[in-house]
């Protein structure tokens, strides 16, 4: 059964979202491009607003006043890939940015390094941090954990070298200078720290992979309380951040053993009791709300249409309000004044291509300050509803299906049709603004996206069902709801393509090896082809005791005892199989999935014959992270499918 849910406007976001009679119909760049406005931050006296604005060509760091309406943009961060920012103090934002590099002083191994930089808003001055520290290792050095209480200093984890080894320590940054010193030193196995605005380090994380023990200490005096303790492959905990009287840390269980179930427990500082959980277990995490110094405010709950539960008892009533007026939008609490009474919200989903509103809660009164993608208006927002449909063992596959712009429900009957199964896998599609199931909507298309077992979001029973089903029963619950699409009479069975994306481009490829004939085109992008060579890459990278290989041999399987098994799901193994044309699309700098996973696809296809285009873009990531690059990949990609399954 379909259910489609209408959208309630808020009065006051309705009146500004109206459409211009003047404005021109969206282009591609109007999807593709990087939006307007993004990762938006309201500073802790509630009154700027520091974002990432793009234009044509650049990407510029600016802050908005609140009061005069006045936008200062102080530096161009195009070639930074800016990543995320938020206010330290008054007047400085960090902004976190990422690149690929590649190590070779100890290891041949390419990653994504990331830096941190602080903007003073009152000189306009930048400066890298940390700077000027000895034998301080690139790998994931943009991380902030804390801000010092008198707002010009930050802490930041880093790898220090230590001969042949390394440790993973704290240090304290100032945000004017970026000069900085060790406060606490850790080892080789310690992953993560908790440290009180005042630099008092309070907790500590620590995987041995060879081991397989995951410790959890607490500070006591000068020395360290272990409170929890576990012989774990994949540990299911994690240090999460405070309790906002500072007196407990917060530890969060993904819920993988019947014993432990999914929530966040406080662990006392002092007697390390741990407490009862501290949001309903029932409930699925899809993320937990910390501010600047890693306090716990809440979590955001997953789902087709996403919740929150947040601690304090009258914030969360204020937020479930304004939920409960937009019910069929993606609203996503960005970030709160220090006080709690602004809060700033994203929302996408029809009627908005992404819109920023604060709610003051003072007055109750709601403002729109800006629009991610003002060339999309509200009228150009093409109609998402949810659905879910039953695999052929049975089990319901929860689903998006977004309908081409402006039909009508009278025509909505055998449409092209494009599939689209999401990344990860551990991953899921929610209501909201898709940049491309929106642009093919704009073109006549219409597009499904199924939430096939192994996604995250709809419990764990529904995650652990993905287990070694790669290329086999989560490939089935996407052909099955293609099918059930056009038993309805939505789509047309003879006009279909599947588009993926990362774990979506393996998908992708699977449905061109493994149902030939259900698809007249397939598109990769930066997808897995050769599962074997994926995890020896893996091992490569991470090592064989690692958890990260234990939790790829969960999802997939062993290279070596379950090899042909692997091979027999792989496509690019099943070259001869495909009858569709594929279009491949990769990063050459991704190292996530490597370059190599869509050239071995390619020549395997070019081997058997088949119609195939692989297109490497140049200086790109995993995400094509570009204006440029995603414009160009888009226009590739609707040529290829207008070709294939355009309307005559």
């Amino acid at each position: 059964m379909l259910e489609i849910v209408r959208n309630l406007l808020l009065p006051t976001l309705a009146a500004l979202s109206a459409t211009s009679s003047l404005h021109a119909a969206p282009s591609l760049e109007d999807y593709a491009a990087p939006p307007e406005i993004r990762n938006a931050s309201l500073s802790g006296d509630g009154t700027k607003i520091a974002w990432i604005r793009s234009d044509s060509e650049r990407e510029l760091l600016c802050s908005y006043d609140l009061s005069l309406k006045a936008q200062t943009c102080y530096a161009e961060v195009t070639d930074l890939k800016p990543r995320s920012l938020y206010f330290a103090g008054k007047d400085h934002v960090i902004l976190r940015t990422s690149a690929r590099t590649l190590e070779t002083d100890y290891f041949i191994n390419e990653f994504e390094f990331t830096a941190a930089f602080s903007v003073d808003l009152a000189t306009g001055a930048i400066e890298q941090l940390p700077q000027r520290l000895d034998d301080v290792m690139p790998q994931g050095l943009g991380r902030v954990i804390g801000v010092h209480e008198d707002g010009d200093k930050v802490f930041m984890p880093a790898f220090t070298q230590r001969g042949r080894t390394f440790t993973y320590d704290i240090y304290e940054v100032r945000t004017n200078s970026g000069s900085g010193r060790q406060i606490m030193r850790g080892t080789s196995n310690t992953k993560d720290w908790i440290i009180a605005p005042s630099g008092d380090v309070l907790a500590r994380e620590s995987m041995d992979d060879e081991k397989d023990l995951y410790t959890l200490d607490i500070r006591d005096g000068r020395g360290w309380k272990t409170v929890i303790e576990e012989q774990v492959e994949i540990s299911t905990k994690s240090l999460v951040g405070l309790t906002a009287d500072g007196k407990s840390v917060i530890v969060s269980e993904d819920g993988k053993h019947e014993s432990n179930p999914a929530g966040l427990y406080p662990i006392n500082l002092e007697t390390g009791d741990i407490g009862p959980a501290l949001f309903p277990v029932e409930s699925d995490m899809e993320g937990i709300l910390l501010d600047r110094n890693r306090v716990v405010i809440g979590v955001r709950l997953a789902g087709v249409t996403p919740g929150y539960f947040l601690l304090d008892e009258a914030l969360n009533a204020d937020v479930q309000a304004f939920l409960e007026s937009l019910p069929s939008v993606n609203v996503e609490l960005t970030s709160w004044s220090d006080d709690y009474s602004k809060l700033l919200f994203h929302l996408t989903g029809a009627p908005y291509s992404g819109h920023f509103a604060i709610l003051d809660r003072t007055t109750g009164k709601t403002e729109l300050v800006a629009r991610s993608r003002p060339g999309i208006s509200s009228a150009e927002t093409a109609e998402v509803i949810s659905i879910e449909y039953p695999a052929r063992d049975g089990l319901m596959i929860p689903a998006l299906v977004t309908f081409p712009l402006g039909t009508t429900q009278e025509e909505q009957v055998n449409l092209p049709m494009i599939v689209m199964p999401h990344g990860g896998p551990e991953s899921h599609d929610q209501i909201g603004f898709d940049w491309m199931a929106q642009f093919f909507a704009s073109r006549g298309y219409m597009v499904l996206q199924p939430n096939f077992r192994g996604s995250t979001g709809f419990g764990l029973s529904f995650l652990e069902a993905g287990y070694g089903e790669w290329g086999k029963a989560m490939q089935d619950d996407v052909t099955d709801g293609m099918n059930a699409l056009a038993q309805i009479g939505w789509a047309d069975p003879e006009r279909v393509c599947i588009v993926g994306w990362s774990y979506g481009g393996f998908s992708a490829l699977s449905g061109g090896a493994k149902t030939p004939d259900s698809y007249q085109c397939v598109v990769s992008i930066a997808g897995v082809s050769d599962l074997p060579k994926m995890l020896f890459d893996e091992r490569w990278a991470a090592g064989e005791e690692s958890w990260v290989m234990s939790y790829w041999e969960r999802q997939i399987g062993n290279r070596k005892t379950d090899r042909s098994a692997l091979e027999a799901v792989s496509p690019a193994y099943q070259a001869d199989a495909f009858t569709a044309p594929v279009l491949l699309i990769h990063g050459r700098d991704d190292v996530a999935v490597p370059i190599a996973q869509s050239t071995r696809m390619r020549d395997a296809l070019e081997a058997a014959g088949k119609d195939v285009e692989l297109i490497i873009m140049k200086d790109q990531d995993h995400s094509l992270s570009t204006r440029n690059a995603r414009v160009d990949a888009m226009k590739a990609i609707i040529n290829f499918v207008d070709t294939h399954i355009g309307t005559p």
